[in-house]
């Protein structure tokens, strides 16, 4: 049995794109048979960690990079050329990274990931970014979900429901945090509800920072409601809704699995036009972009339209879920395990 040590640092009870990833990944590889060892940084003391990883490392001749901060992506690329014996991945999560390759000073400190077998990115933008700064040894895999999506039974279903409705239900599916716009969002439905009566914004996500629980209950009333965190039912919940809103201008914004998780519902997306968003949410088609500069005026603009426009949502609800397998885990990271394989 092929072995594999998986480095990142795996939080209890927390729910992001980051750990959703890894943890696909190691389901993936444990599918495929491999014999997977998780190096969880986050564990360790940390005047202990470099002498444990130095440790754990020297067993593995095949070694996946999947931290979730620079700090550690800089010391385990730096320790990677200790291992001349080992074969070194990096499978990036987030739009992070590309911050750090932009950067002439933290690039510096990435050098040693030239010598990686491969650097795995998901989104067509940050593949440019690294092949200007001389890396040859990208590989570009789209974003992925191990959820299970709609059957096409459960989709017509949802979208029959759809149509009977006459009422107008939106929701915001990401962390509750400033960044991720959930308080301008707030803004603009107070705004909507005095307009129409038969709107509503449901808000689903992770509070991590109490100061963001405390801002958030300001905004809630009987039509914009906190509803939680949704783990493996999120696809169903999800395909009951109008549109999801993702207002975000968080820095480090990769390719959402808030957008693909809802295109996986069947569900179009308002997003805001930053990072990666147009990689995922296709103008008109899967959904609609919308200004940073000037977003709350521009999402206010856009949930009246979209509410004007039902006929559009509908075909947009047919595109969303026709695109949603390309972003099946499996399917996605047959390829790179392939690699892994082949090395």
């Amino acid at each position: 049995m092929e072995r594999i040590l998986v480095i990142c640092h795996l939080v209890e009870n927390r729910f992001d794109g980051q750990q959703s990833k890894t943890n696909d990944v190691i389901a993936a590889l444990k599918n495929r048979g491999f014999d997977v060892e998780i190096l969880n940084y986050g564990k360790i003391s940390p005047l202990l960690v470099l002498f444990k990883s130095r440790k754990i490392m020297k067993r593995h001749t095949n070694i996946l990079l999947m931290p979730g901060g620079k700090k550690a992506l800089f010391l385990y690329t730096y320790l990677s050329k200790f291992f001349k014996q080992a074969n070194f991945y990096y499978l990036a999560v987030g739009g992070w990274v590309v911050n750090l390759i932009e950067n002439k000073k933290t690039r510096k400190k990435l050098k040693n990931l030239h010598n990686f077998k491969c650097v795995v990115l998901q989104n067509k933008q940050a593949i440019k970014v690294f092949e200007e700064h001389g890396f040859t040894n990208t590989s570009y895999i789209p974003t992925f979900s191990s959820k299970t999506g709609l059957t096409d039974i459960d989709f017509k279903k949802s979208l029959d429901e759809f149509n009977r409705s006459s009422e107008f239900r939106f929701c915001f599916f990401a962390r509750v945090e400033e960044s991720k716009g959930i308080f301008k969002a707030c803004e603009v439905f107070k705004r909507i509800n005095q307009i129409y009566s038969n709107v509503s914004f449901d808000i689903y996500g992770q509070i991590q920072k109490e100061e963001a629980g405390v801002d958030l209950q300001k905004y809630l009333d009987k039509r914009i409601k906190y509803q939680g965190v949704i783990h493996d039912d999120s696809i169903k919940t999800l395909s009951s809704y109008y549109c999801m809103v993702f207002p975000t201008f968080y820095h480090g914004e990769g390719m959402a699995h808030s957008i693909i998780e809802s295109f996986m519902a069947g569900l179009p997306v308002i997003a805001t036009d930053w990072r990666f968003n147009s990689e995922l949410v296709k103008e008109g088609e899967t959904g609609f972009l919308i200004s940073v500069d000037n977003l709350e005026e521009d999402l206010f603009n856009k949930i009246i339209y979209v509410i004007q426009n039902k006929n559009l949502i509908k075909n947009m609800r047919n595109n969303c879920f026709a695109i949603s397998k390309e972003f099946d885990s499996d399917r996605v990271l047959k390829s790179f395990i392939d690699k892994i394989e082949k090395n």
